[in-house]
This record gives C-alpha cells, sequence and structure tokens, in this order.
C-alpha cells in the first residue's frame, strides 16, 4: 500500500520473514511488530528487509521478541525509536546512528563487531541498550549530552570508561573486560544506578561518587580491582566537599585537605568524613582490595537495604558500625549485611542483635515479608564469647518470618575463634534453628568443634513435636510423636468430625476456590490491557505516560491515531522482552511511581536477586 503510514502487527501471531515490499517512496513512519514473550510464540523471522531500513519517512521501528537474524543497518535517515531486543541477530551493526535518534535498542541478541558510528554525535539519543550480545572494542570517550540510559553490560568491551554527561541517569557496562580508573562525576550529575561489576577498574572510589552529589538508588562495583581505604575514601570527599564550599549530603568532619588530587584516587588514609547518602539503597563492592575498617557512618545511612563488603581486605573491630547501625535502627531499612570473608577482630558486637534484619517486630505484615535476611559475619577472625544472644535474636527473627522469609546468621569460619559457651539452654525451636545453621566454635584447646555437640545438644532432628530446652552436660530429650499422643485424653484421641463439620469445609473449601477463581479473572482482566497494550486498538482510549514520556519521547509519531502505551507496556517495549527483569531501572522514570524509601530499597535487592544466592 503506497499509502499506507502506520502498521500494527504486534501479538497476531504471524510468523515467518516480513515481507521485502516496502515502497521506495513509501510514506511508512511507524510498524510494530512486537511478538509474544512467550518462548513458544516464534514470531517473524530471517533478516530485517533491507527496503523496510532504507524507507525514508520511517520514525517509529519495534520488533522486539522475534526470531529476526542477520546484521543490523544501516538505519533509516529519519528513524527516532529503534527495538530490536530479543530476536536472534548475529551480524555487525553497519552504518551511522541517523541524527533524529531517540531510542536504540538492540539487547538480547549476538551482535558482534562494536558500537555504531556515531555516537558521540548523536544528539538527540535518550536510551542506548546493547547488553547481551557479543560486541567488543573501546567504548567512545564521550557520550551524547542528551543520554539518559547506557547500558552495554555482558558483552566483551575493554579500555576505560567514558565521561559521564550530566544526563546519564542509567549506566550500565557490568561483566565486560573494561580497565582503568572509575570516572569522576560532573558537578551536578542525575546518575541513579552505576552497574559495573565483574571488570577490571582499578583505584579508589573517586570522591565525587561518594559526596553526595549523585542521587544514587544503586552502586554496584563487585568483581573489580578497586582498593584504598573506605573510610579515606569519605575523607576525600569530605576534603574536596570543603573545597568546593560543601556538598549537600557529606559532613565534613576533620581531616587534611585533600588538594586539587580530591578528585581523582580516594588516599588510603583513614578518617576525616562520612558517608551520608539519603538515597542510597544497594552497596555492593565486595570481592574488591578495599582495606582499613567498616565506617561507622555507613550504620547511619537509613535507606540502605543492601550492603556487600565481603571479600576484601577490611580489619579491626566491626563494633563502631554495629553501635550506629544499632542506633539508626529504627530508621534503618537494612535486610542484607555481608561483611564476610574479610579480616575483621575482636569480639561479634553485641549491638548487632538490634539489627533491623533481625528485628522479629518489623517482619510481618511487611512488603518485604519474601526478602530474606541475611547477616554474614563468616570467613573473618572475629574471636571472644559465641554470640548465643544474637543467635537468639536470629532465631526469634526466623520465627516471626514463619514461612514468608528466611533469616540467615553466619558465624563460620576457618580463623574464627569464639569460645564455646559453658551452658547452653534452647528452645525446641532454637534447636532446629542451630540444627540448620551448623554453627561451630571454638573448644578449650582451640579446636574448633560442633556448637551442638560442645553443648551435649543433638547435631540433627529426631521427630520433634513441641518445645523443650537443654543445659550443657544434661542429657537432652524429645517428646516423640507418639509420647505425645499418649499423653492426650482418650476422646480427644477418639474425636470424629460431626457431619455438619464436614459439610461446612466442604462448603468453605468450594468457596474459597471461587474466590481465588474470581481473583484469578480479575487479574487476568487487569493485566490484559498490559499484554496487549501494542495493538492498536486496545490503545485507544489508554493513559499516556512511562518511559518515553519521561524522556520526551512519545513512541508515536505526532498526529497518530494510536494513543501512547501504559507506563509498564511503555517501558518493556522500551527495554525488550527481558525489561520485567531490567525494568526496576525505568520505575523511577515512571510519574507515578511511590518514591517510598523502602521500595527504593527493594530495588536493589529484586536487582540482584538472581546473583546472590542468599538473596
Amino acid at each position: 500500500d503506497a499509502t499506507l503510514q502506520e502498521l500494527y502487527l504486534s501479538q497476531t501471531a504471524l510468523t515467518g520473514p516480513l515481507p521485502d515490499a516496502v515502497p521506495a517512496n513509501s510514506p511508512l513512519r511507524l510498524l510494530y511488530a512486537i511478538n509474544f514473550i512467550q518462548p513458544e510464540r516464534v514470531g517473524f523471522s530471517g533478516p530485517i528487509p533491507a527496503s523496510l531500513l532504507s524507507s525514508p519517512s520511517l520514525a517509529y521501528l519495534n520488533l522486539a521478541n522475534n526470531a529476526l537474524s542477520g546484521a543490523l543497518g544501516p538505519l533509516p535517515p529519519q528513524l527516532r525509536v529503534l527495538n530490536v531486543s530479543n530476536n536472534q541477530l548475529d551480524g555487525r551493526i553497519t552504518g551511522d546512528l541517523p541524527p533524529s535518534i531517540e531510542t536504540y535498542d538492540a539487547s538480547y541478541n549476538g551482535l558482534q563487531g562494536g558500537l555504531p558510528g556515531g555516537l558521540p554525535a548523536a544528539a538527540n539519543l535518550s536510551l542506548m541498550d546493547l547488553s547481551y550480545n557479543r560486541l567488543g572494542g573501546a567504548l567512545p570517550g564521550q557520550l551524547p549530552p542528551s543520554l539518559a540510559v547506557l547500558d552495554v553490560g555482558t558483552n566483551s568491551f575493554s579500555g576505560s570508561l567514558p565521561a559521564i554527561p550530566a544526563t546519564l541517569r542509567y549506566l550500565g557496562a557490568a561483566n565486560n573486560s573494561l580497565a582503568g580508573p572509575l570516572p569522576a562525576l560532573p558537578p551536578s550529575p542525575s546518575l541513579r544506578f552505576m552497574y559495573l561489576q565483574n571488570n577490571q577498574l582499578t583505584g579508589g572510589l573517586p570522591p565525587s561518587l561518594i559526596d553526595g552529589r549523585a542521587p544514587l538508588l544503586l552502586l554496584d562495583l563487585h568483581g573489580n580491582k578497586l582498593s584504598g581505604s573506605l573510610d579515606g575514601a569519605a575523607a576525600a570527599a569530605a576534603a574536596a566537599a570543603a573545597g568546593n564550599g560543601g556538598r549537600r549530603l557529606l559532613q565534613q568532619q576533620g581531616g587534611a585537605d585533600a588538594g586539587s588530587a580530591a578528585d581523582q584516587q580516594a588516599g588510603a588514609g583513614g578518617g576525616g568524613g562520612a558517608w551520608s547518602f539519603d538515597t542510597l539503597a544497594l552497596l555492593d563492592l565486595s570481592r574488591n582490595g578495599f582495606t582499613g575498617s567498616v565506617p561507622a557512618s555507613m550504620g547511619g545511612l537509613a535507606g540502605l537495604s543492601y550492603l556487600d563488603l565481603s571479600a576484601n581486605q577490611l580489619t579491626g573491630s566491626l563494633a563502631p558500625y554495629a553501635d550506629a547501625l544499632a542506633s539508626n535502627a529504627s530508621q534503618s531499612l537494612l535486610l542484607h549485611l555481608n561483611v564476610s570473608n574479610n579480616k575483621l577482630s575482636g569480639e561479634v558486637p553485641a549491638s548487632l542483635a538490634s539489627a533491623p534484619m533481625l528485628d522479629p517486630s518489623r517482619l510481618n505484615g511487611r512488603r518485604s515479608a519474601g526478602v530474606p535476611r541475611v547477616l554474614d559475619l563468616g570467613g573473618n577472625t572475629f574471636s571472644g564469647p559465641f554470640p548465643t544472644a544474637l543467635v537468639a535474636q536470629a532465631e526469634a527473627a526466623q520465627s516471626a518470618c514463619a514461612n514468608m522469609c528466611s533469616v540467615r546468621l553466619l558465624l563460620n569460619g576457618t580463623d574464627m575463634a569464639l569460645a564455646c559457651p559453658d551452658q547452653l539452654q534452647v528452645s525446641q525451636a532454637q534447636l532446629a534453628f542451630l540444627q540448620q545453621a551448623d554453627y561451630v566454635c571454638s573448644d578449650g584447646s582451640g579446636k574448633q568443634v560442633s556448637l551442638l555437640a560442645a553443648s551435649n545438644l543433638p547435631e540433627t532432628s529426631s521427630n520433634p513435636s513441641g518445645p523443650s530446652s537443654a543445659v550443657a552436660g544434661q542429657p537432652f530429650t524429645i517428646p516423640t510423636a507418639g509420647a505425645a499422643a499418649a499423653r492426650r485424653a482418650p476422646q480427644q484421641q477418639q474425636k470424629k468430625l460431626a457431619p455438619g463439620a464436614i459439610a461446612g469445609i466442604v462448603i468453605g473449601s468450594i468457596a474459597g476456590a471461587a474466590l481465588l477463581a474470581g481473583a484469578a479473572v480479575f487479574g487476568y482482566k487487569k493485566c490484559k490491557r498490559h499484554r496487549v497494550g501494542w495493538r492498536k486498538d486496545e490503545l485507544a482510549g489508554g493513559p499516556q505516560g512511562g518511559l518515553n514520556d519521561a524522556f520526551g519521547i512519545t513512541g508515536l509519531p505526532p498526529g497518530s491515531t494510536a494513543l501512547a502505551a501504559p507506563p509498564a507496556a511503555a517501558a518493556g517495549a522500551a527495554n525488550g522482552a527481558n525489561g520485567a527483569g531490567r525494568g526496576v531501572r525505568f520505575a523511577d522514570a515512571d510519574p507515578g511511581y511511590s518514591h517510598t524509601p523502602y521500595e527504593r530499597s527493594q530495588a536493589g535487592i529484586e536487582m540482584l536477586s538472581n546473583r546472590h544466592n542468599e538473596v
């Protein structure tokens, strides 16, 4: 059709190649052919038609979730939005970016070679997602001044990181071979998400990264070669803040002036500054080479829900941090703390019993009920008495969680020297917790032995059926199910349900099933619009908004007969089929998203839940 301007083929169950039959002077400006996300829905296959990519008026092209193959490009000169994510493209990216391009998403393919040409000059580009491909080479030194989202994670890029523009909100370059120092941030950055894990980055933390100028929500730098003192990084940031008239969030607490080098590598010295973010929800610095102690000021990060400092070279006592965390417990959202595999020493701080992830009163009736609570202290050099009060608090938290979540307290390690208690009295629930945890302690000769064995308690369960207690050195017996039944009154043992009770159970079960079915139908109707939101007939009358509106991109050409997709659908389409797994990073771009500290913090846990076994 030589007059066709918009073509909607989304979720039509069509298969086979797209026809290579777009007229040379076609006025076609929009093509949406987004396939179902289900694996059994193959969708369109074969190469992207050359006549489509040369269509002079094409501005909006979305072919996500199909089985298209071959190379990508060159692109139409007027193209503004491209989404070919979650296909099977396995060739190279050819040609330069069109000057009008605003959204470029080719994630989850097998593309090879390097980045498209003309990236620094793409003045209108807001989003570029090339994650999960086979791309390599160096990243450009400069990024477009309008870029808000850049994700090149899980590729083979090398070299150094580019300078960060003030507009950039999301930087994802994880799982590459990038080296060199972390880039400094501009004076007024917009950066909220930084994922640079599993590279070869070196040096310390730039003061501009931690002085509070950036509204960071998630900072993941694990699996690099970063070094320096965490206290020293805060001191350098404080000195830089003082030299610039002060930062909004960092409080100067003394220390020497870092001079002109303050915005380079953080010093190795300690003290002098404080970590003070009011937005940070996730901080992962694990598997690096950081030294010094765990900064006490980290205990005051009220919005932080996930802190992982494991597998570094941290030393000294954990007590200052634990005391700060305890004093801030009523405000803290911390659910995951991992300081394992360092060189922390001294006694296990008793104040950790007040840590928020071990507070039973905060575990019931919360939206975070399904999120595991983790306190990992293992693999250090702690000494002193075994922290029985801490274990008891962990068991109480686990009991409060019931089946809704789990509480993990890890204390073991080959260099741990926690002395076995002289006396250990436990309930049946505490015994089950100890049997699952399998703690060890140090006996009088310095040998590590089982905590339960040292207390003459059974190391495995033996058909428990009720509460009991034991004192070390005395026999420990558990009433069996048969003994418990024998103690019941005979009429209780022989009691049968009356016919009326049976009828009530049956009727109640049917009613419950009907309610569940009604809820399922309601949920289906509520989510149907999201699933088919990119079909033109379903878009009519729908609300506008979402990621594209947040970036000033409607996703549709001016004058289109279709309204923009709902926010969730817009974010999903801009992100490809796997947007649901990564879409949390765009939730903040949705004007309707609730910016509560709790929801900010939960984003961090959800984003890393697939990587950490304990979360």
